[in-house]
């Protein structure tokens, strides 16, 4: 799953797109992945299944990641 985030990723940047939502991956069990945004983060959420207590939050909190990072505020 988290593959499939990199090579998307590896196909839109090439074209100027910006990838915004750069998640954490303090919490999770990732050693290595091509959606690996850098050392300490993934492109967009991972919802790990095994922590469904926390999905709510961490959806929450992305989809305000996103918001910022789009600037959305400001076309408002």
């Amino acid at each position: 799953m988290l593959d499939a985030k990199g090579m998307i990723r590896d196909l839109f940047e090439p074209t100027g797109a910006i990838i915004v939502g750069h998640w954490p991956i303090g919490g999770y069990d990732i050693e290595a992945s091509k959606g690996m945004a850098d050392d300490d983060h993934v492109d967009g959420l991972y919802i790990a299944g095994h922590q469904n207590e926390l999905i709510e939050e961490r959806v929450n909190a992305q989809g305000q990641q996103v918001y910022d990072g789009l600037c959305l505020a400001e076309l408002a």
